[in-house]
């Protein structure tokens, strides 16, 4: 009786490359036989090149455009650059918003503007303390205006060294 496994070669149709005996050369050296050569294909490599491109950049267009339509919109990073930039607005009668992450997120400045009639200057930094930033505004001479500040207990009291504190300290060092 013939197993299964017998006729191994003519049931998988596989070619005589992997069966037949290595030379004394592949024997020495090991590997694939020593003319290997793997031919490409001849295809329009550079249309293929450009449809690709083409589609890559209609599917990144549609999906920018799904996004805008559901009210998503590119913003700014939060660094001290920024922090810096805001605060060289700020005039002697500004009304500043200063705080940690709840004053930068939760606050609608168009809402402020309409109610108030000027809009506030944000100067919230998210995971930040707010007294580096309460500190550089009591002490600017030329600032008397108005201040809201946010206040979360352990960021409040973020002890010197700690990550809240140098998040805060960075923007006003940059600032000055």
């Amino acid at each position: 009786m013939r197993s299964s496994i017998s006729n191994f070669k003519e049931r998988l149709r596989l070619p005589r490359l992997f069966f037949r005996k290595p030379s004394r050369e592949e024997q020495i050296h090991g590997g694939p036989p020593l003319e290997f050569e793997r031919p490409i294909p001849t295809a329009p490599w550079r249309g293929i090149a450009v449809v690709v491109t083409i589609v890559v950049i209609v599917a990144t267009a549609a999906w920018e455009l799904y996004c805008r339509s559901l009210g998503y919109a590119p913003t700014l990073n939060d660094n001290e650059d920024l922090w810096t930039m805001r605060r060289r607005i700020v005039e002697p009668e500004s009304l500043v918003i200063i705080g940690d992450s709840r004053a930068w997120f939760d606050v609608d400045l168009d809402e402020f503007q309409k109610g108030l009639g000027k809009r506030p200057i944000q100067l919230a930094m998210a995971g930040s303390t707010v007294l580096p930033a309460l500190a550089d505004l009591a002490e600017d001479k030329n600032f008397h205006g108005t201040i809201i500040c946010s206040v979360v207990p352990h960021l409040f009291f973020a002890p010197p060294g700690s990550p809240p504190m140098d998040r805060a300290e960075k923007g006003i060092k940059r600032f000055h």
